[in-house]
């Protein structure tokens, strides 16, 4: 089928003059002194990052919400929205190609789209969008990125970019300059550009279970009942058209994919998940063939997590001292309350699972897990370390409702390539033996309603702590 990726900021709209020209005045919303506020805006419109090697700080997370808010403000580039319209008259598979964060604006993404009239069938995130296209067997792609200008031919992907003052003095290296979208249709009719792969994944997700795989699935479906099974993210090696309409094929939508730059690994976001699908996942899940990650509901929960992650950006699967002593005070205050967490190594640090009897108003479970994390973030500072090293999350947390999911226990990490064993009191505990507490800890550490009630009333008896502990989120 004929098929072509298009790039959206700077090629559907006029995401840079927004940046620049936009008035953005200072609102509460940024969580930022007025000061500070006037000292990151021409930070930002000058394209500056952080230099330091911190994922996420005070002004990266400003960074992303003023993006976020041009996202919403930038206007359409109507000969690229006619050019969208005619792709789908003249039958062309269209995927919207971005370096956006989907995760956070998704949403925004695609209402800006339907409210333009912009018609499309995937949307897909890549920080590499040569090598999304050139595994995908994506022959076109429109884009105004030099990157991809400069390196498309040399890996087959015929690039087409909106020609504008940055790209002088460029070498487009056979990529095709535009003034007019109805160009890029012209050579486009010409070379169709269909290119059938010669690896196409068409294995299929339905698969005999050992009785062995059978009684973990069942473990998994207990441990995690209380979250929503009708949508899910996949993290997975394998991809392509053929193995997407497979994934699909029993009802499921693709809300959003990505193409990260870990050795080729895909996210794929589904929503309205048949449980039967949900079931080919798990099993998937445990056979070690892909990592199945949950959402929370919107309103109440039986289960809760607080995510401790190293904060660095390079060498950020390393076991930090930050990371040691935070997860024993975590543990430490959450066994003085009367509640025993279940510890499991995540990529880049640990997910602290609490598991209730019934489930509980989300509010009052954030409310208590910010108490908890408060306080670790203190004794951290008390100690001599640094907390900003340590990124700290919450789940449920209304600020990234369905936004932000979580690996599930029992598979290897698709990154590390490790088992996601459980933290017992003397260490990581082997593939078996964290099957074997799993098990037990489903059977007789679930946090009984009167319990919890009274391990609330103690966490919000305590003072409350500064905010500046928090570090501000950032969704896996």
């Amino acid at each position: 089928m004929k098929t072509i990726a298009v790039d959206l900021d700077d090629t559907l709209n006029d995401f840079e003059a927004t940046l620049q020209q936009a008035e953005f005045p200072h609102e509460e919303s940024y969580g930022l002194p007025a000061e500070v506020f006037a000292r990151y805006l021409p930070r930002v419109r000058s394209g500056s990052v952080d230099d330091g090697d911190l994922t996420t700080t005070e002004y990266s997370t400003f960074r992303v919400r003023l993006h976020e808010r041009c996202y919403r403000l930038a206007k359409a580039n109507q000969g690229g929205v006619e050019f969208m319209r005619w792709l789908r008259l003249n039958h062309w598979r269209i995927v919207i190609c971005t370096q956006r964060d989907l995760r956070r604006v998704k949403d925004d993404t695609k209402k800006w789209l339907d409210d333009q009239g912009i018609p499309f069938d995937y949307l897909f995130m890549a920080g590499n969008k040569i090598v999304f296209c050139n595994i995908w067997g994506i022959t076109h792609l429109v884009d105004d990125h030099a990157f991809n200008i400069v390196h498309g031919k040399r890996y087959n992907v015929n690039v087409y970019y909106p020609i504008m003052e940055k790209h002088r003095g460029l070498d487009p290296q056979g990529a095709r300059g535009f003034t007019r979208f109805d160009e890029v249709k012209e050579w486009i009719e010409r070379d169709p550009g269909d290119r059938v792969l010669t690896a196409t994944d068409k294995t299929p997700l339905q698969a005999a279970e050992t009785a062995l795989v059978s009684s973990r699935i069942d473990l998994l479906k207990e441990f995690y009942r209380g979250l929503p099974k009708d949508r899910v993210k996949v993290e997975i090696h394998r991809h392509g058209f053929p193995f997407l309409e497979s994934l699909l094929s029993d009802g499921a939508s693709l809300e959003y994919g990505e193409l990260t730059l870990s050795e080729l690994l895909h996210k794929y976001k589904l929503s309205q998940v048949s449980h039967r699908r949900m079931d080919d996942l798990l099993r998937l899940h445990v056979e070690k063939g892909c990592n199945v990650c949950l959402y929370f509901d919107d309103q109440a929960s039986s289960l809760f997590c607080l995510n401790l992650d190293n904060n660095h950006k390079t060498d950020n699967t390393v076991l930090i001292p930050e990371m040691e002593l935070a997860v024993r005070v975590l543990r430490e205050l959450m066994e003085k309350l009367g509640c025993e967490p279940l510890i499991i190594a995540s990529g880049r640090g640990y997910h602290v699972w609490g598991r209730l009897e019934r489930a509980v108003d989300n509010g009052r479970l954030h409310d208590f897990m910010m108490r908890l994390l408060v306080r670790t973030m203190m004794a951290l500072h008390e100690n001599g370390h640094d907390y900003h090293k340590v990124k700290s999350s919450i789940y449920p947390d209304k600020r990234i409702r369905d936004t932000a999911s979580l690996r599930l226990f029992g598979s290897n990490h698709v990154k590390t390539k490790r088992f996601s064993a459980v933290l017992g009191r003397d260490g990581l505990l082997d593939e078996p033996g964290s099957w074997e507490y799993f098990k037990a800890y489903l059977e007789t550490k679930t946090f009984l309603t009167g319990e919890f009630e009274k391990a609330y009333a103690a966490a919000m008896a305590q003072p409350p702590a500064a905010a500046k502990y928090m570090i501000p989120v950032s969704p896996e």
